[in-house]
């Protein structure tokens, strides 16, 4: 039987602007809560100095959190933090997946370099993808291809676990 070679998915997701939106909203709320309760002075301003400090924080990390993730039926999947150097990662099945957003949870294969096992101590991360940081086709993609390694991965592996849609 033929089998298609697919080729591979790389994505880039850009920064979210509904995500921002929802922070400066949530953000704005809190100041004015800091500024609005009966407490003394000097706690109003300190309490409102440390959410302006964490929401700069909170702006700034946004602004640098630049990721990719990749996907090839040679290597599986990778995922990166900075250009170009993309580590193994395996998609957990605690993946969420909805029509705005996908909850990625990965955990790195990492290769122990002496006689190239996998090592003990793996790294879980998550990462938050909303709809409007990828086009629509390339988030339709994303997800048909999430669900499609998670069959083939259950049909090699014979687990149960499976990344089960939301709706």
């Amino acid at each position: 039987m033929f089998k298609k070679k697919e080729s591979p998915l790389c994505l880039n997701p850009k920064p979210s602007g509904r995500l921002k939106r929802i922070i400066v909203v949530v953000r704005m709320l809190a100041l004015a809560a800091c500024l609005s309760n009966a407490l003394p002075i000097t706690v109003k301003g300190f309490l409102f100095a440390m959410t302006y400090v964490c929401f700069a924080e909170l702006v700034k990390r946004l602004k640098n959190g630049h990721y990719a993730i990749k996907y090839s039926d040679a290597s599986g999947w990778e995922f990166s933090t900075c250009k170009g150097c993309f580590e193994d990662v395996r998609i957990l099945p605690s993946t969420v997946v909805t029509k705005y957003a996908l909850f990625l949870h990965i955990e790195s294969r990492q290769k122990n370099p002496l006689n190239n096992t996998a090592l003990k101590g793996t790294n879980k991360k998550t990462a938050l993808i909303l709809a409007d940081t990828l086009s629509d086709d390339e988030y339709r993609c994303l997800i048909v291809k999430l669900i499609t390694t998670a069959i083939k991965q259950e049909q090699t592996n014979g687990s149960v676990d499976r990344i089960n849609p939301l709706k």
